[in-house]
């Protein structure tokens, strides 16, 4: 059927250039922005489980910062006690040489002066080791937040330093002197118990850094995971991409050179009415 003044064929021959050249649009959108989901029209539902993911991966990656910075405090803390026992050990062993009488008086004088100052450095360091403005051995215990929750025993460690390090004032040292041999014994119980607890708060920090470690280990595994599902429901296949944009390309071709034709129909009724 010959009509001239609905040309049907010019008609759907546009519809059609018209759909080829929006998803052209949405195609090199997809490309340029290397995003599947650039707009939620493209796909509602990727862009919401996207946007879900995403937000949980950074702040996956917040508790990744968080649980890093929990390792540097926890061996700051360990540096600390580290100086605490070298202290200590020095202290036991001034102990010993004052237990003698083969020292006068006069140089347990000059042995029990080092022992203060020692005993003073320690309850120095306990009180003024710190990490970040946070006192670290002589406060209430401390949160690390490893996990992007709220549940107490899988997103957060707790540390104690006063169950890592007893304070100073109740261990007694303070009141311990070398200016008599029977001084100096009965200081060797003291010293002994305050090494012990100095060495098993190395073990717990130890302990501790090592159990945080194994965090960041999980916790950047799982990042990895969870970036890789996001990235393939968010992100552009460019290879994929790239041949849809070559299929358009030639559908734009075709339809366009249909359009050419169907819009020469009406010449022809022209020519077939002369």
């Amino acid at each position: 059927m010959m009509r001239v003044n609905t040309n049907v064929g010019s008609i759907k021959a546009r519809a059609a250039l018209g759909r080829v050249s929006r998803e052209k649009v949405d195609n090199s959108l997809r490309m340029s922005s290397s995003s599947r989901v650039y707009q939620a029209s493209f796909d509602p539902a990727g862009m919401a489980i996207s946007t879900k993911m995403n937000s949980k991966i950074r702040s996956s990656q917040q508790a990744i910062r968080n649980t890093n910075d929990s390792i540097s405090m926890i061996q700051t803390a360990e540096g600390n006690i580290t100086t605490i026992s070298t202290l200590s050990n020095r202290m036991r062993q001034l102990a010993v040489s004052a237990a003698t009488d083969t020292i006068s008086d006069d140089e347990r004088g000059i042995i029990d002066y080092e022992f203060q100052t020692m005993s003073n450095e320690i309850k120095r360091v306990i009180e003024s080791a710190a990490f970040n403005g946070q006192k670290i051995l002589d406060s209430n215990e401390l949160d690390f937040q490893i996990g992007i929750h709220n549940t107490v025993n899988e997103d957060r460690i707790t540390y104690d330093p006063q169950k890592v390090l007893k304070s100073f004032k109740n261990l007694g040292l303070h009141r311990l002197s070398m200016k008599t041999k029977e001084g100096s014994r009965q200081a060797f119980a003291d010293l002994d118990r305050f090494l012990h607890i100095v060495s098993k708060g190395r073990a717990e920090l130890g302990s501790l850094n090592s159990r945080v470690n194994s965090v960041v280990s999980h916790l950047e595994t799982s990042n990895v995971y969870q970036t890789k599902a996001k990235s393939m429901i968010a992100d552009t296949d460019i290879a994929k991409a790239s041949a849809a944009n070559a299929r358009l390309n030639i559908l734009e071709s075709a339809t366009l050179e249909s359009l050419k034709q169907v819009n020469a129909a009406p010449k022809l009724i022209a020519k077939l009415i002369g």
